[in-house]
């Protein structure tokens, strides 16, 4: 590895289709009216799929710290897309659930998704994208933080 030239790196080629693939979403949302970046609709889509987490479930699953977790949890709140509620056992766990305004959006982001698998297939066509998906679930099922 130390030959290598960081810029043709894993390291290097990862970061940069991340930057890429969010940026692609952010566009796609744009055209559709929403205006959230990639962090905020990557909220909705977890707390679709788990209704009702805790803010300590939620950074686990983003695999982000707690004050960025909370700044757009709390952006979400006010725009109206998030609700908090105070556990009533324990008053330090906030639960959060969607509002019926996410469930608005919702259907776009997932067709945005769509678009997204798409034109990945277009660029690498199906069997690898297959590939991709099994390697990329690999390294998320095995990755410990």
């Amino acid at each position: 590895m130390k030959n290598k030239n960081l810029e043709n790196s894993l390291f290097s080629y990862i970061s940069r289709i991340r930057i890429k693939s969010c940026c692609f979403i952010e566009n796609e949302a744009k055209k559709r009216g929403i205006t959230l970046s990639y962090s905020y609709m990557r909220i909705i889509i977890i707390l679709h799929f788990n209704k009702k987490l805790s803010m300590k479930e939620l950074t686990n699953r983003l695999g982000r710290d707690k004050s960025t977790v909370t700044s757009l949890i709390n952006k979400l709140e006010a725009e109206g897309y998030i609700k908090k509620t105070v556990c009533d056992f324990d008053k330090r766990m906030t639960y959060l659930e969607l509002k019926d305004k996410s469930q608005e959006i919702l259907d776009t982001i997932f067709e945005i998704s769509e678009v997204f698998h798409e034109k990945v297939v277009e660029m690498i066509g199906e069997e690898d994208t297959d590939t991709l998906y099994r390697i990329n679930k690999k390294l998320l099922d095995n990755w410990n933080l």
